[in-house]
């Protein structure tokens, strides 16, 4: 896939899908850092108020259990009057924080201690009552019998029964913090293996890049190579369109030419070769033809020198024929024959001479 595209536009994609990769990474991680502090502040902040309303209720109880305790066993109406306004308030404010955590609550452990808080309170307030009537009514006995008796009793029992719902708030605020860490590492572990996975993408990916680049690329070089060694016969595979791919489109292209100019070439060298062939055999045919000529031309120089000495012996006896000649003009008639003789001879002779004249014009 990679090699059909050039090689800008593989490093444009390769670099684009790591930028991605990159940007994917940060807004993932963002989007969970910010899913992760939004239900870390909502937990905080409704767990806050729970254990706000947690010790509200509890300092609202204590507060309520000291004063009235302080009324039963000293029975005084003033001392009532003086604070029967105060215990009311605090008995009002403490239903409202009692309606605001059956609102809230949602966990089952802290609904059952709210249900369990919520029946002590109403023990309590029924034992309240018994007391504010025996102090209405003047009653004092019965009062401090109550202080003492059923009225302590049931005061500690939900005062411990608020300590424990409070306790459980704390304990329930320290867990929240636990999960917020441990989420907290689990986003980081998250993030630390989104970012390696995306790391060994980015590297498989470059890889890829860097093989799509350096396979071609050798096999041209070893081309190229079995080229400059002179092995034009093995045969260029070329896939893709990318450089890499013209490259060996015109290394295909030239080795081609190099074929057909070798080819070429072994067709000239066995026409010199026949032509080298023939001029050999034109030169034993020459040869043996100059051989021919000097024989031809000894046997000439022999013939000169037979007809040299043939020529000085005509020589003689044309001296000799004059001599004659001169010596039988008085008997010419007797020596008309032997003229006709010495006409005949040397017609002979010019004969002779001729042919020695052509001999000579044909050395």
């Amino acid at each position: 896939m990679l090699q059909s595209l050039s090689i800008a536009r593989r490093t444009t994609l390769v670099l684009g899908l790591m930028m991605l990769a990159m940007l994917a990474v940060a807004g993932l991680s963002l989007a969970k850092f910010n899913l992760v502090s939004q239900q870390i502040r909502e937990i905080a902040d409704a767990q806050v108020e729970r254990i706000a309303l947690s010790q509200r209720w509890d300092a609202n109880i204590r507060e309520a259990v000291a004063r009235w305790s302080s009324v039963s066993l000293a029975p005084d109406a003033a001392l009532f009057n003086a604070t029967k306004e105060k215990v009311l308030a605090i008995s009002t404010d403490t239903t409202r924080v009692q309606k605001r955590f059956a609102e809230i609550e949602a966990s089952p452990k802290g609904l059952e201690l709210g249900k369990e808080l919520g029946a002590a309170r109403a023990l309590w307030l029924a034992e309240r009552d018994k007391v504010r009537a025996a102090i209405e009514a003047g009653d004092q006995a019965s009062a401090v019998a109550l202080g003492n008796g059923s009225f302590a009793k049931i005061s500690d029992s939900y005062l411990a029964v608020s300590a424990r719902h409070a306790e459980y708030q704390i304990e329930r605020a320290r867990a929240y913090a636990t999960d917020a860490i441990a989420e907290a590492r689990t986003q980081l572990n998250w993030l630390i293996g989104l970012t390696v996975l995306c790391l060994l993408g980015a590297v498989a990916l470059g890889v890829a890049f860097a093989r799509s680049l350096t396979r071609p690329l050798a096999y041209a070089a070893q081309v190229a190579d079995r080229v400059a060694a002179g092995d034009l016969t093995e045969r260029i595979q070329i896939t893709g369109r990318d450089e890499a791919a013209r490259m060996l489109t015109a290394l295909q292209g030239m080795q081609g030419r190099l074929r057909q100019v070798v080819g070429q070439i072994s067709e000239t060298s066995g026409s010199i070769g026949t032509a080298s062939a023939e001029i050999a055999t034109g030169n034993q045919d020459l040869s043996g033809r100059t051989e021919q000529t000097a024989s031809s031309l000894q046997q000439a120089a022999s013939s000169l020198e037979q007809l040299t000495g043939t020529v000085g012996q005509t020589a003689d006896s044309a001296r000799t024929a004059n001599q004659l000649a001169a010596s039988a003009s008085m008997a010419a008639e007797r020596g008309g024959t032997v003229v006709a003789q010495v006409v005949t001879t040397m017609e002979d002779i010019n004969t002779s001479s001729k042919k020695i004249a052509d001999i000579i014009g044909t050395i």
